[in-house]
């Protein structure tokens, strides 16, 4: 198709793959070619349709009444009668835009195309082909919905629709199969792709698209007849024929060509059910087995890289004060060092000593507390360094406080009309009665005089007058007037991590509120001549007052036109992959128009930030933020605009990160991102100090016990297993650490889920436990609603605290001893006498977040003369990491980006948060008194990896699968598991559930647990089905989470589980009864126990030595 010199094309040389102008964000003029003709084409009769498709009347009646049905070109192609289809490429809002038409003249036999086949995405680089699309019946009987035919033209397109109506069926104009489409295939269930008139290299393309998009299943072709073709030459070439199914379907009808398309089908790649091994092919199960335990693996060399490390907190403080002199001297400084070492302790001391104004920024108003109080105990009594602490709002020091709350739950800044600030330059006075005698106001005036300040992250992020220090006022000699003198900017001095980017998130209903409240009051000339006039003073003149009246009408235009077209992305399913959204159409009108605005009104409040809202005081009036609008016009100048989830996603670089860079300073934290650490040696003047020291008394155990633990095992019916593994290893750490003496971070949903079921009696007075049920209650698990009751029914826990506390032997301070992932895993020193820890799943968000991430940062670096590659999304399991310096190497299953940057990211991130969180244990100051080991359920995710462990300890890997019978109990149980697992789409019946074990676990056809187990399921399931109006999928799901909550325990909930597995089997009989009853269902049960009663006490034959 591409590169082909016997298709017919307008474009010989193939320039229709790229836009012919410069600005890849307009159409090309191919494109404009196309649609002008497709718009010119009249209606196609069935008559003509028959005559130039050489078809019978009845199909050609058909495709005149269908809605891919081709118009009459209104020209002639080569003398000849052409039909034409659309060729369509995705464009901003998700509609289908046509990008090039397909025609087809009689007996033509190769593809002919006018207009663009490609269209740009990211870049030039990376394009996608336009596509032709009949979509199949969902309701369709069999397996066709979860396939997709991919043909070479628009008549074999709709041969393939009429043998194969469940199927999606896309015309291509060229292998370059669209990434959104090839992620709607994975959600949608499609596992097949079958070729039809495309080449055996077109494939290939085509499978390595679908692949490293992530898609995963099987790749057929069918082959490709050759026909005889006219080149431009004159001469006779053999060429593919793209229209050769149609061809069939004219002749032999629908079940000729499923009979053509089953015999000449050829497998281009099909999934493997099992991993082959070098040497003889190994059963299914032990290949699991193996792979399982041998996810992480010895390498046999020896690490090296903290050999200068230092052994002892006392050399690190040294080292650490040694740096922080240097830093000094430099303009921006990194100080990297692992929680405990006492940074913050450090830099205050060397903030005494200075002679120039800083400011000291922590992540909380708690920790500025703490730190003003450190600093003002170690100061001299002769020091004439004074030193001040920035009291943000509240009741005491802001009149107007609940206004500015308003504006915090609004997730705005408390600013605007809430707070008159006429000190500020270029700013529209707010209205505050009270600003004269604003306690809050006054204390900005005594923060800019103090030489040392002290404010958290949010304050130095926002108020530009915190980050300026400014003399006392002096006293002319010759006049006696007072004089202000020149004001100086700090050096900012960072305590914990600051993002180098961010990014704003807004929904439709932010939107629509914000845009339509503008064009509200933009609509009023009455309101506009007011802000005018309230901004330019005696400037004002009817003139200016015009100009902007025409400058905000251009403006409420484009907001209203920008409105309706982010409207087009309401569904969410359009954008589950990011679309990002290039300067053309509505936006570049938006943007053009932001940039014409007249200085005279910027509808900015009460601040020179552009990231403060206005507030009007009108009934119909809500917050309209500038923020996003000024951040959107940044983005998309940027490229940093996308839309995800149907939320418009904005980038930006960090506010508190780009006043840091601009008037230096020093950036403490334990686990410096890899973006911040590259910017700030970047820099000549500028470097990265790391103190490093052996946690000797620190042990970390990662737990690899065959599951991720990850987000996906907190919903649907996954959740309750998920909880009950949970609590087991909660549980071992109590029993290990005593009870209120085992910390634990863990996924927020088990977090809110834990605190509900122990603690929701207590008292509240951080409003923790408030804040847990009201999470719970988005998510319609709240105390008393049916998931909830359902839960605890399943987990056989009471619903009352004080109940469940004792039957599970867990305190109220066990249960407050857990923290989450995203709070709990910084600035705090709760545990730092805990006597067991662990950390429970990885703090790992969806791929399609870090893609959106690390193509902002990529932006921000390329501002500090960086240059990161482009990463498209495509992502890879069972990639091989190295871990522990290179001692040691894991295969993760966790999909990690193919390309190498972007891997290094993805690593670097999530690590420094799983560092962070580790380092609330204190492992730098414990000692042999009070050792800690803290355990990772983390699945195989690669924490200790080189060059992103953070400084973290050496990891050691366990497995739980300590013994043969938890060994064979683990297999036992995914049998079950699998049956539970199996396609609502497969035939109920015996051989599809003994295949799918079979193949999964190895239970051999012939095998005597194999087939008569499955059969004795089977029929029980259909059964249990029937009667509940189920299908098999669900009713063996329920079989499954029967036996598992009422008869077996976890392997790990308690010593003695391997005891009390087996006695039950042995009298598994009873326990049936008991817990099952009789009938059907019991019976089902009942088989499943024998099963494992045979698979744990039956001797596994042995294997046969080598020759």
């Amino acid at each position: 198709m591409i590169g082909n010199s016997s298709e017919i094309n307008t474009d010989s040389d193939n320039s229709s793959l790229n836009p012919t102008h410069s600005n890849p964000n307009l159409p090309s003029t191919r494109q404009s070619t196309a649609t002008r003709r497709w718009l010119a084409a009249s209606h196609a009769t069935a008559d003509l349709i028959a005559d130039v498709a050489m078809c019978s009347s009845d199909m050609a009646e058909a495709i005149a009444r269908s809605p891919y049905a081709p118009r009459l070109d209104s020209r002639a192609r080569r003398g000849k009668i052409a039909l034409i289809w659309p060729y369509k490429t995705r464009q901003a809002g998700g509609q289908m835009d046509l990008s090039a038409i397909y025609l087809h003249t009689q007996c033509q036999t190769d593809q002919d195309f006018v207009g663009a086949r490609e269209d740009a995405v990211i870049s030039r680089r990376i394009q996608e082909a336009a596509l032709f699309t009949i979509k199949g019946d969902p309701n369709a009987a069999g397996k066709s919905r979860h396939t997709v035919f991919l043909t070479a033209s628009p008549l074999d397109a709709m041969a393939a629709h009429k043998a194969s109506h469940g199927a999606d069926v896309y015309a291509i104009s060229t292998p370059s199969i669209p990434r959104w489409l090839i992620h709607h295939w994975t959600h949608a269930g499609k596992n097949r792709i079958i070729t039809i008139g495309l080449t055996e290299s077109e494939v290939e393309t085509i499978k390595d698209f679908a692949q490293q998009a992530g898609w995963y299943g099987m790749v057929q072709r069918i082959q490709v007849e050759m026909a005889e073709h006219e080149s431009s030459a004159g001469t006779h070439e053999k060429a593919p024929h793209r229209a050769f199914a149609w061809n069939i379907i004219c002749t032999d009808g629908v079940s000729g060509l499923k009979k053509h398309l089953q015999t000449l089908s050829i497998t281009v790649y099909k999934p493997e059910p099992v991993e082959s091994g070098t040497g003889r092919t190994e059963d299914p199960a032990s290949n699991k087995v193996q792979r399982f335990l041998q996810t992480a693996q010895p390498t046999g060399q020896t690490r090296t890289d903290r050999d200068h490390w230092f052994d002892n907190l006392n050399a690190a403080s040294l080292f650490l004060d040694e740096s922080l002199e240097k830093a000094t001297h430099l303009h921006v400084a990194g100080i990297v060092s692992q929680p405990g070492q006492g940074k913050t302790h450090a830099v205050l001391s060397q903030m005494i000593v200075n002679d120039f104004p800083e400011m000291l920024v922590t992540p909380t108003v708690n920790l500025a507390n703490e730190a003003y109080t450190k600093i003002t105990e170690m100061m001299p009594k002769n020091c004439d360094r004074t030193v001040r602490l920035h009291v943000p709002r509240g009741p005491d020091t802001c009149a107007r406080y609940p206004k500015v709350m308003l504006l915090q739950d609004a997730n705005r800044g408390p600013y605007a009309q809430a707070c008159k600030m006429a000190d500020l330059n270029d700013s529209i006075p707010g209205d505050c009665e009270h600003a004269e005698n604003c306690a809050y106001l006054q204390g900005l005036r005594l923060d800019s005089r103090a030489e040392i300040l002290i404010a958290p992250h949010a304050a130095a992020a926002s108020d530009s007058s915190l980050l300026s220090w400014v003399p006392e006022p002096v006293m002319d000699a010759e006049t006696g007037e007072w004089e202000n003198g020149e004001s100086v900017e700090r050096l900012v001095t960072v305590d914990e991590e600051t993002p180098t980017a961010t990014s704003l998130t807004l929904n439709h209903k932010n939107v629509d509120d914000n845009i339509s409240t503008l064009v509200h009051w933009l609509s009023k000339p009455t309101w506009i001549r007011s802000r005018v006039k309230g901004s330019l003073g005696k400037e004002f003149t009817e003139e200016k007052l015009q100009k902007n009246l025409d400058a905000y009408a251009v403006f409420r235009d484009a907001l209203t036109a920008l409105n309706t077209e982010y409207s087009k992305w309401r569904d969410p399913e359009k954008s589950r992959t990011p679309i990002q959204i290039r300067m053309s159409g509505a936006w570049r009108d938006f943007v053009d128009a932001y940039r014409k605005l007249p200085k005279e009104l910027t509808l900015m409040d009460g601040s020179t930030l552009a990231e403060r809202p206005v507030l009007n005081n009108g009934k119909e009036a809500s917050i309209i933020p500038k923020q996003w609008m000024a951040a959107l016009v940044e983005g998309l100048n940027d490229r940093m605009v996308w839309i995800h989830n149907g939320n418009l996603v904005i980038g930006k670089e960090g506010g508190l990160w780009k006043n840091f860079m601009n008037q230096g300073g020093q950036n403490l934290d334990a686990s410096m991102g890899l973006t911040q650490k590259a910017i700030i040696s970047h820099r000549a003047d500028s470097a990265v100090y790391t103190i490093p020291v052996h946690q000797t008394h620190l042990a970390e155990f990662q737990v690899i016990d065959g599951q991720q633990h990850g987000k996906a095992a907190l919903k649907g019916h996954a959740l309750p297993s998920e909880v009950r593994q949970f609590i087991a290893a909660w549980k071992q750490m109590i029993a290990a650490g005593g009870h209120g003496e085992a910390a634990g971070l863990v996924h927020k949903d088990i977090h809110d889920l834990m605190t509900a079921i122990f603690l929701r009696d207590q008292p509240d007075p951080d409003a923790a436990i408030e804040k847990a049920l009201k999470a719970l209650e988005k998510k319609n698990r709240q105390p008393g609603s049916k998931d909830w009751q359902i839960l605890l029914r399943t987990l056989g826990i009471p619903d009352d605290p004080a109940r469940a506390r004792t039957q599970r032997d867990i305190t109220v301070d066990d249960a407050w001893m857990l923290g989450h992932w995203g709070k709990d895993d910084r600035g705090h020193n709760r545990w730092k006498d805990a006597k067991a820890g662990f950390c429970w799943g990885v703090p790992y968000d969806p791929i399609e977040e870090y893609q959106i991430r690390y193509a902002i940062h990529r932006v921000i670096m390329a501002r500090y003369g960086i240059d990161w590659p482009e990463w498209d999304g495509s992502v890879t399991r069972g990639q091989v990491i190295l871990t522990n310096g290179g001692e040691a190497s894991i295969t993760t299953n966790f999909p990690l980006p193919s390309v190498p940057e972007a891997r290094a990211f993805v690593l670097d991130s999530v690590n420094a948060q799983i560092a962070q969180g580790i380092g609330r244990w204190r492992g730098v100051r414990r000692t042999a008194e009070n050792p800690v080991d803290i355990y990772l359920f983390m699945g195989d995710f690669p924490v200790a990896a080189v060059g992103h462990d953070h400084m973290l300890p050496n990891i050691e890997y366990v497995t739980d699968l300590g013994s043969a019978m938890a060994k064979k109990a683990t297999k036992e149980v995914s049998v079950m598991q699998t049956i539970a697992e199996l396609s609502p789409d497969q035939h109920v019946v015996m051989e599809a559930i003994r295949e799918a074990v079979n193949n999964a676990f190895g239970f051999d056809p012939g095998d005597r647990l194999g087939r008569r187990v499955a059969r004795a399921i089977t029929n029980k399931v259909m059964a249990y089905a029937r009667e509940h109006h189920l299908s098999l999928q669900e009713a063996a799901k329920a079989l499954v989470r029967d036996i598992q909550d009422r008869f077996l325990p976890d392997p790990r909930a308690f010593p003695e589980t391997a005891g009390y597995y087996l006695e039950r089997l042995k009298d598994r009989g009873r326990w049936c009864r008991m817990f099952m009853g009789t009938g059907p269902w019991a019976d089902a049960a009942q088989a499943v126990l024998d099963m494992l009663y045979e698979g744990t006490f039956t001797p596994e034959p042995p294997v046969a030595p080598p020759g």
